[in-house]
Protein backbone atom coordinates (compact mmCIF):
# COMPACT_ATOMS: atom_id res chain seq x y z
CA UNK A 1 0.00 0.00 0.00
CA UNK A 2 1.37 3.42 -1.01
CA UNK A 3 0.42 5.59 1.70
CA UNK A 4 -0.65 9.20 1.04
CA UNK A 5 1.20 11.11 4.49
CA UNK A 6 -0.95 14.50 3.50
CA UNK A 7 -3.75 13.05 3.84
CA UNK A 8 -3.54 10.20 5.93
CA UNK A 9 -1.16 11.91 8.69
CA UNK A 10 -1.56 15.81 9.62
CA UNK A 11 2.38 16.61 11.04
CA UNK A 12 3.00 18.79 13.09
CA UNK A 13 5.28 21.84 12.63
CA UNK A 14 8.22 22.65 15.54
CA UNK A 15 9.23 25.90 16.45
CA UNK A 16 12.10 27.84 14.21
CA UNK A 17 14.80 26.34 16.66
CA UNK A 18 15.37 23.16 18.40
CA UNK A 19 18.19 22.65 21.05
CA UNK A 20 19.39 19.36 21.70
CA UNK A 21 21.59 18.75 24.78
CA UNK A 22 23.13 15.53 25.47
CA UNK A 23 24.33 15.09 29.35
CA UNK A 24 27.33 12.47 30.11
CA UNK A 25 26.65 11.72 33.39
CA UNK A 26 29.84 9.33 34.01
CA UNK A 27 28.45 6.80 35.56
CA UNK A 28 25.19 4.28 34.69
CA UNK A 29 21.83 5.71 34.04
CA UNK A 30 21.18 1.67 33.78
CA UNK A 31 23.03 -1.47 33.29
CA UNK A 32 21.68 -4.45 31.54
CA UNK A 33 24.03 -7.34 31.18
CA UNK A 34 22.15 -9.77 29.12
CA UNK A 35 20.96 -6.79 26.78
CA UNK A 36 23.01 -5.73 24.19
CA UNK A 37 22.98 -1.23 24.27
CA UNK A 38 20.62 -0.15 21.46
CA UNK A 39 20.34 3.69 20.48
CA UNK A 40 16.42 2.86 20.44
CA UNK A 41 16.28 2.91 24.12
CA UNK A 42 13.82 5.87 24.66
CA UNK A 43 12.29 7.15 27.96
CA UNK A 44 9.36 9.26 28.45
CA UNK A 45 10.08 12.49 29.80
CA UNK A 46 7.48 14.22 31.91
CA UNK A 47 6.42 15.78 35.44
CA UNK A 48 5.10 13.89 38.35
CA UNK A 49 3.83 16.01 41.22
CA UNK A 50 6.40 18.60 40.51
CA UNK A 51 9.43 16.51 40.10
CA UNK A 52 11.00 15.21 36.74
CA UNK A 53 11.11 11.65 35.65
CA UNK A 54 12.15 9.23 32.46
CA UNK A 55 9.93 6.28 32.58
CA UNK A 56 11.68 3.71 29.90
CA UNK A 57 10.16 0.32 28.78
CA UNK A 58 13.17 -0.71 26.71
CA UNK A 59 14.10 -4.40 28.78
CA UNK A 60 12.67 -7.10 28.27
CA UNK A 61 11.23 -9.72 30.52
CA UNK A 62 13.27 -11.61 33.01
CA UNK A 63 15.73 -8.62 33.45
CA UNK A 64 13.91 -6.69 36.52
CA UNK A 65 16.88 -7.61 39.07
CA UNK A 66 19.60 -7.19 36.51
CA UNK A 67 17.79 -3.35 36.02
CA UNK A 68 17.89 -2.98 39.94
CA UNK A 69 21.50 -3.89 40.36
CA UNK A 70 22.68 -1.36 37.57
CA UNK A 71 20.51 1.80 38.84
CA UNK A 72 22.47 4.47 40.50
CA UNK A 73 21.69 7.70 41.34
CA UNK A 74 23.10 11.46 40.69
CA UNK A 75 25.41 10.52 43.62
CA UNK A 76 26.43 7.29 42.19
CA UNK A 77 24.51 4.97 44.79
CA UNK A 78 21.87 2.44 44.53
CA UNK A 79 18.60 3.85 43.15
CA UNK A 80 15.90 1.63 44.82
CA UNK A 81 12.87 4.10 43.37
CA UNK A 82 12.07 2.07 40.58
CA UNK A 83 9.07 0.82 38.90
CA UNK A 84 9.04 -2.83 37.74
CA UNK A 85 5.48 -3.03 36.54
CA UNK A 86 5.68 -4.94 32.79
CA UNK A 87 9.43 -4.00 32.47
CA UNK A 88 9.05 -0.32 32.59
CA UNK A 89 11.77 1.96 34.80
CA UNK A 90 11.05 4.99 36.62
CA UNK A 91 14.39 6.96 36.49
CA UNK A 92 14.98 10.35 38.69
CA UNK A 93 17.83 12.39 36.67
CA UNK A 94 20.32 14.69 38.30
CA UNK A 95 18.81 16.98 40.35
CA UNK A 96 20.53 20.25 38.50
CA UNK A 97 18.92 19.07 35.96
CA UNK A 98 15.10 19.10 37.57
CA UNK A 99 15.31 23.04 38.53
CA UNK A 100 16.73 24.31 35.35
CA UNK A 101 13.62 22.19 33.00
CA UNK A 102 11.19 23.52 35.66
CA UNK A 103 12.48 26.80 34.62
CA UNK A 104 12.46 26.36 30.93
CA UNK A 105 8.90 25.35 30.91
CA UNK A 106 7.62 27.97 32.46
CA UNK A 107 8.66 30.34 29.78
CA UNK A 108 6.71 31.71 27.33
CA UNK A 109 8.07 30.58 23.38
CA UNK A 110 9.35 27.14 24.34
CA UNK A 111 8.20 23.50 24.24
CA UNK A 112 10.03 20.41 25.98
CA UNK A 113 9.97 17.18 23.51
CA UNK A 114 8.96 14.62 25.80
CA UNK A 115 10.72 11.63 24.57
CA UNK A 116 14.30 11.31 25.40
CA UNK A 117 16.89 9.34 24.18
CA UNK A 118 18.70 7.10 26.90
CA UNK A 119 22.53 6.75 26.47
CA UNK A 120 24.76 4.00 28.40
CA UNK A 121 25.50 6.64 30.92
CA UNK A 122 23.74 9.61 29.55
CA UNK A 123 20.66 10.83 27.80
CA UNK A 124 19.82 13.26 25.47
CA UNK A 125 16.46 15.67 25.47
CA UNK A 126 15.24 18.24 23.29
CA UNK A 127 13.97 21.63 23.88
CA UNK A 128 12.30 23.77 20.90
CA UNK A 129 12.24 27.89 21.50
CA UNK A 130 10.94 30.15 18.67
CA UNK A 131 13.51 32.95 17.99
CA UNK A 132 12.40 35.86 20.80
CA UNK A 133 13.13 32.78 23.49
CA UNK A 134 16.13 31.33 22.47
CA UNK A 135 18.59 33.35 24.32
CA UNK A 136 17.24 33.25 27.52
CA UNK A 137 16.75 29.79 27.09
CA UNK A 138 20.12 28.81 26.60
CA UNK A 139 21.06 31.01 29.63
CA UNK A 140 19.21 28.80 31.35
CA UNK A 141 21.05 25.75 30.32
CA UNK A 142 24.34 27.24 30.48
CA UNK A 143 24.02 27.09 34.31
CA UNK A 144 24.31 23.39 34.77
CA UNK A 145 27.17 23.90 32.35
CA UNK A 146 29.50 23.34 35.87
CA UNK A 147 27.66 20.93 37.35
CA UNK A 148 27.21 18.43 34.91
CA UNK A 149 29.06 17.58 31.40
CA UNK A 150 26.85 18.66 28.61
CA UNK A 151 26.77 19.24 25.06
CA UNK A 152 24.69 21.71 23.45
CA UNK A 153 23.69 22.01 19.94
CA UNK A 154 21.76 24.29 18.16
CA UNK A 155 19.70 23.53 15.31
CA UNK A 156 17.99 26.60 13.42
CA UNK A 157 16.23 24.85 10.59
CA UNK A 158 14.11 22.78 12.77
CA UNK A 159 11.31 20.00 11.07
CA UNK A 160 8.92 22.61 9.96
CA UNK A 161 7.52 20.45 7.50
CA UNK A 162 8.75 17.01 8.23
CA UNK A 163 6.79 16.68 11.40
CA UNK A 164 9.19 14.14 12.79
CA UNK A 165 10.06 14.31 16.53
CA UNK A 166 13.79 15.09 17.01
CA UNK A 167 14.30 11.88 18.82
CA UNK A 168 12.86 10.00 16.30
CA UNK A 169 15.05 11.49 13.60
CA UNK A 170 17.99 10.73 15.76
CA UNK A 171 16.95 7.15 15.71
CA UNK A 172 16.55 7.59 11.90
CA UNK A 173 19.77 8.79 11.24
CA UNK A 174 21.53 5.84 13.61
CA UNK A 175 19.39 3.42 11.47
CA UNK A 176 17.81 1.86 14.46
CA UNK A 177 13.83 2.44 14.45
CA UNK A 178 12.41 -1.08 13.35
CA UNK A 179 10.14 -1.52 16.19
CA UNK A 180 8.48 1.79 16.16
CA UNK A 181 5.13 2.17 15.01
CA UNK A 182 2.71 5.05 14.67
CA UNK A 183 -0.84 4.20 16.21
CA UNK A 184 -4.07 6.66 14.83
CA UNK A 185 -7.06 7.09 17.38
CA UNK A 186 -9.99 9.19 16.42
CA UNK A 187 -12.42 11.11 18.70
CA UNK A 188 -15.77 12.20 17.36
CA UNK A 189 -16.63 14.74 19.10
CA UNK A 190 -20.38 15.68 19.59
CA UNK A 191 -21.26 19.86 19.11
CA UNK A 192 -21.52 20.11 22.93
CA UNK A 193 -17.73 18.34 23.09
CA UNK A 194 -16.41 20.54 20.50
CA UNK A 195 -17.71 23.60 22.12
CA UNK A 196 -16.98 22.92 25.74
CA UNK A 197 -14.35 20.41 26.32
CA UNK A 198 -10.98 21.63 26.75
CA UNK A 199 -12.07 24.91 26.73
CA UNK A 200 -13.66 24.61 23.60
CA UNK A 201 -9.90 24.99 21.82
CA UNK A 202 -10.40 22.26 19.13
CA UNK A 203 -13.06 24.51 17.16
CA UNK A 204 -9.55 26.04 15.66
CA UNK A 205 -7.85 23.48 13.11
CA UNK A 206 -4.43 22.81 13.24
CA UNK A 207 -2.26 20.73 15.43
CA UNK A 208 -1.68 20.14 18.98
CA UNK A 209 1.12 19.07 21.59
CA UNK A 210 1.74 19.34 24.94
CA UNK A 211 3.88 22.12 26.25
CA UNK A 212 5.59 19.37 28.27
CA UNK A 213 4.37 15.97 29.93
CA UNK A 214 2.91 16.68 33.14
CA UNK A 215 1.13 14.20 35.33
CA UNK A 216 -1.43 16.30 36.13
CA UNK A 217 -2.32 19.20 33.36
CA UNK A 218 -0.38 21.65 31.13
CA UNK A 219 -0.17 24.22 28.49
CA UNK A 220 -0.90 22.88 24.73
CA UNK A 221 0.89 24.68 21.89
CA UNK A 222 -1.61 24.96 18.53
CA UNK A 223 -0.48 25.71 14.78
CA UNK A 224 -3.77 26.79 13.92
CA UNK A 225 -5.04 27.98 10.81
CA UNK A 226 -6.69 31.54 10.35
CA UNK A 227 -6.46 35.21 11.91
CA UNK A 228 -8.80 34.23 14.58
CA UNK A 229 -8.32 32.14 17.52
CA UNK A 230 -11.67 30.12 18.82
CA UNK A 231 -12.37 28.79 22.29
CA UNK A 232 -12.59 30.19 25.64
CA UNK A 233 -9.05 29.62 26.55
CA UNK A 234 -6.29 32.00 27.64
CA UNK A 235 -3.73 32.31 25.20
CA UNK A 236 -0.10 33.68 24.07
CA UNK A 237 0.89 34.31 20.53
CA UNK A 238 3.83 32.80 19.88
CA UNK A 239 4.50 33.28 16.01
CA UNK A 240 2.55 34.13 12.83
CA UNK A 241 3.43 32.99 9.91
CA UNK A 242 1.29 33.20 6.31
CA UNK A 243 -2.12 32.05 7.34
CA UNK A 244 -1.06 30.13 10.52
CA UNK A 245 -0.42 31.15 14.07
CA UNK A 246 1.95 29.60 16.52
CA UNK A 247 -0.15 29.84 19.92
CA UNK A 248 0.05 28.58 23.65
CA UNK A 249 -3.26 27.78 25.27
CA UNK A 250 -3.57 27.93 29.02
CA UNK A 251 -6.15 25.20 29.13
CA UNK A 252 -6.24 22.64 32.04
CA UNK A 253 -7.28 19.05 31.15
CA UNK A 254 -8.05 16.10 32.84
CA UNK A 255 -6.60 14.32 29.97
CA UNK A 256 -2.88 14.55 31.29
CA UNK A 257 -3.34 13.30 34.87
CA UNK A 258 -5.65 10.22 33.59
CA UNK A 259 -2.88 9.18 30.66
CA UNK A 260 -0.18 9.30 33.02
CA UNK A 261 -1.97 7.16 35.60
CA UNK A 262 -3.88 4.58 32.52
CA UNK A 263 -0.78 4.77 30.50
CA UNK A 264 2.39 6.06 31.06
CA UNK A 265 3.07 4.62 34.52
CA UNK A 266 0.96 1.52 34.50
CA UNK A 267 1.85 0.07 31.11
CA UNK A 268 3.84 1.65 28.87
CA UNK A 269 6.56 4.46 29.63
CA UNK A 270 7.90 6.06 26.11
CA UNK A 271 5.97 7.42 24.00
CA UNK A 272 5.69 10.58 21.12
CA UNK A 273 2.08 12.20 20.82
CA UNK A 274 0.47 14.91 18.90
CA UNK A 275 -2.90 15.36 17.65
CA UNK A 276 -4.96 17.51 14.63
CA UNK A 277 -8.18 18.89 14.94
CA UNK A 278 -10.20 19.95 12.34
CA UNK A 279 -11.80 22.09 13.86
CA UNK A 280 -15.68 20.30 13.18
CA UNK A 281 -15.40 18.16 15.44
CA UNK A 282 -13.11 15.08 14.04
CA UNK A 283 -9.78 15.07 16.49
CA UNK A 284 -7.39 12.49 15.16
CA UNK A 285 -4.53 11.69 17.71
CA UNK A 286 -0.93 10.08 17.09
CA UNK A 287 1.35 8.17 19.25
CA UNK A 288 4.64 6.84 18.14
CA UNK A 289 5.32 3.55 20.01
CA UNK A 290 7.53 0.36 20.47
CA UNK A 291 6.17 -1.96 18.81
CA UNK A 292 7.19 -4.82 21.25
CA UNK A 293 4.53 -2.62 23.79
CA UNK A 294 1.58 -2.76 21.30
CA UNK A 295 -0.07 -4.65 23.72
CA UNK A 296 0.48 -2.79 26.79
CA UNK A 297 -0.34 0.41 25.16
CA UNK A 298 -3.64 -0.95 23.89
CA UNK A 299 -4.31 -2.18 27.36
CA UNK A 300 -3.41 1.21 28.66
CA UNK A 301 -5.86 3.01 26.01
CA UNK A 302 -9.24 1.10 26.57
CA UNK A 303 -8.60 1.72 30.53
CA UNK A 304 -8.02 5.42 29.71
CA UNK A 305 -11.06 5.60 27.12
CA UNK A 306 -13.15 3.94 30.16
CA UNK A 307 -12.70 6.78 32.92
CA UNK A 308 -15.89 7.45 33.40
CA UNK A 309 -15.78 11.23 32.19
CA UNK A 310 -14.65 10.19 28.67
CA UNK A 311 -17.24 6.76 28.59
CA UNK A 312 -19.27 8.45 26.16
CA UNK A 313 -16.73 9.50 24.07
CA UNK A 314 -17.01 7.84 20.38
CA UNK A 315 -12.73 7.18 20.05
CA UNK A 316 -11.77 4.53 17.75
CA UNK A 317 -8.37 3.46 16.46
CA UNK A 318 -8.20 3.95 12.75
CA UNK A 319 -4.83 2.27 12.23
CA UNK A 320 -1.33 1.28 13.50
CA UNK A 321 1.53 1.12 11.40
CA UNK A 322 4.96 0.37 11.20
CA UNK A 323 6.95 3.57 11.45
CA UNK A 324 9.48 2.58 8.74
CA UNK A 325 7.07 1.70 6.07
CA UNK A 326 6.06 6.07 6.05
CA UNK A 327 9.04 7.98 7.23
Amino acid sequence: MTYDKQKEIHYYKSFSNIISIEFNLGYPVYVSESQEFSPSNLALLGRDNGRWFMYSNGFKKGEIELERKGMHNNQNQKFENYKNDRRMIEYYPPMELDSILSKISSLSGTLIQHEAILKQEGFIIFIEAVDRSLELTLDLVSKIRGDINITVNVNKEAQEEKGIPQCIEFLKENGDYDDLELIKTVWKMRRVELRNDIAGIFLNEGTFRPKYFDSISANLIGNIKGETVKGKSNFTLNDKKNNEQSVEFEVSSYWFGDFFRNVIKTYMGSFYYWSYSDGKGMLENYFIINGKMKGEFLSGLLSHWKEPRRIKHHNYIEYIKKLKKIL
